[in-house]
């Protein structure tokens, strides 16, 4: 099972790096990087939680999901029109909501 975290976590940081080393990004470049930082916050997180340690975390993670959807909304809205539209915070909505149900049960 260490395995499966283990490459998964290398393959994601692999494409990270890749997208990071390269010049002229433009803004699809950038929606790309941030999702793959949340699919290795979850491999982290998921890895954390089957080893028994660090139980909150695996809260913050099942809010994580939450951004899944709008971040790769935004890099194929990004990809064919070049033009994205800050208005469309509203699709971070449930993140938000899930983040402030969990908050207290933080402290």
């Amino acid at each position: 099972m260490e395995n499966l975290f283990f490459f998964s976590g290398s393959i994601t940081t692999f494409f990270m790096i890749l997208l990071m080393s390269k010049r002229d990004k433009a803004i699809y470049d950038w929606f790309l990087i941030w999702w793959f930082s949340i699919i290795l916050f979850h491999v982290f997180v998921f890895y954390l939680s089957a080893n028994n340690r660090f139980s909150f975390s695996l809260e913050l993670s099942s809010a994580a999901v939450f951004l899944n959807g709008p971040v790769l909304w935004l890099y194929t809205r990004s990809l064919f029109d070049k033009r994205v539209s800050w208005k469309k915070v509203v699709h971070f909505l449930p993140f938000v909501i899930n983040l402030a149900i969990i908050a207290p049960y933080a402290l």
